[in-house]
C-alpha cells in the first residue's frame, strides 16, 4: 500500500518528484530530497547522508506521537521561552517578536517544547535506583568536604474561596481555621491535598529539597516541628506551611548522581524512540543518496 502511495505520487507530480525525490516512507509519511537538502549538502559520506535520514524519519515518528496524543505547549511556556531568548540575544520581547524570522523562531520554540513534553511524559514512569557500585565508579572523584543543608516544606495554598466577596478574608479564616486544626493533631498534608490550590497538593503540599537561601527559606526554616506558619502571600496565593524535614548533603556528589540519573532517563528515552522504528513501516530509498 505504501508503495502504491509512492507511485501515485510521482505519477501524479513526475515532474516535481524527479527533482524532489522521495527518499523513505514512514508510515503514511514522506521524506523527500528537498525536506533534507541542507542538511545532506553538509555531509559527504554516505553513512553520514543515512544518519541524516535516520534522524529525520526519528523526528516523524516523534511528531506522529505529539499530534496522537493531543501535545500543545501551554502558552505560559512559550511566552517563557521566548522571553529567555529574547534576554539572551540582549532584546527586548518587544524587539524579538517584531523580527521578521520571528514566526519562524516562534514555530521552533513551540515544536521544541512539545518535544521535551514528550520526553518528559515517556520518562515520568520511570524509576531509576542507582547502585552504590555505580556511584563509586563515577562519582569517586566529585565528593567533597562541604556539605549544604537542605529543608522540604509542606504549604497549603489558596488563591480564592468559591462564593466570596471579599476574597482575602476569606481565605485567611480559611487557612486560620486550618492551622488551628494542624495544631490540635490534624494531618498538615491531608488538608493540603483537600484545601490547596497549588499543583503540590498531589504530594501533600510537600517541596522538592531546597537550600537555605534568602529570606523566606529562613523563615520556614526558623518553624519548630509541628508547628505552622503565619500566613504569607505566595506567588499563587495566600498560604501557611510546615518544615517537613531536612537534611545535609554534599553537593557535589548529588550533583553527579543527578548526572547519572540523566543519562539513564536520556537511555531510557531513546530506547521508546527505537521500540517506534521498530514498530513503524519503514522503506528508505538508500540509491537515491
Amino acid at each position: 500500500m505504501r508503495k502504491l502511495i509512492a507511485l501515485l505520487l510521482c505519477a501524479q507530480f513526475g515532474y516535481v518528484f524527479a527533482a524532489n525525490s522521495i527518499l523513505a516512507l514512514v508510515n503514511d509519511n514522506i521524506i523527500t530530497m528537498a525536506s533534507v537538502e541542507q542538511q545532506l549538502s553538509t555531509v559527504g559520506s554516505f553513512d553520514e547522508k543515512m544518519a541524516v535520514i535516520d534522524q529525520q524519519i526519528d523526528n516523524l515518528l516523534i511528531q506522529e506521537q505529539i499530534t496522537e496524543l493531543g501535545i500543545v505547549p501551554a502558552q505560559q511556556s512559550i511566552d517563557t521561552a521566548v522571553a529567555q531568548i529574547a534576554q539572551n540575544n540582549n532584546m527586548t520581547n518587544e524587539q524579538l517578536r517584531a523580527h521578521p524570522q520571528f514566526p519562524i523562531f516562534l514555530q521552533q520554540i513551540i515544536d521544541q517544547l512539545a518535544v521535551s513534553t514528550l520526553q518528559q511524559s515517556v520518562i515520568q514512569g520511570m524509576t531509576i535506583n542507582l547502585t552504590d557500585e555505580e556511584i563509586k565508579t563515577n562519582c569517586q572523584n566529585n565528593a567533597s568536604k562541604n556539605s549544604v543543608r537542605q529543608i522540604r516544606v509542606a504549604q497549603i495554598i489558596v488563591a480564592e474561596v468559591d462564593g466570596a466577596d471579599d476574597q482575602e478574608t476569606a481565605v485567611r479564616e480559611l487557612l486560620n481555621k486550618l492551622a488551628k486544626h494542624v495544631e490540635k493533631g490534624a494531618s498538615f498534608y491531608d488538608f493540603a491535598k483537600l484545601h490547596s490550590q497549588d499543583p503540590s497538593y498531589a504530594q501533600g503540599g510537600l517541596s522538592d529539597w531546597i537550600n537555605i537561601e534568602g529570606e523566606n527559606l529562613a523563615f520556614f526554616d526558623t518553624l519548630k516541628e509541628g508547628e505552622v506558619s503565619e500566613i504569607y502571600n505566595s506567588d499563587s496565593g495566600w498560604a501557611i506551611a510546615i518544615k517537613a524535614d531536612e537534611r545535609y548533603i554534599d553537593s557535589n556528589l548529588e550533583a553527579c548522581k543527578q548526572q547519572i540519573i540523566n543519562q539513564k532517563a536520556t537511555q531510557y528515552y531513546l530506547n521508546w524512540v527505537k521500540e517506534l522504528r521498530n514498530s513503524a513501516y519503514i522503506e528508505i530509498y538508500s540509491d537515491k543518496l
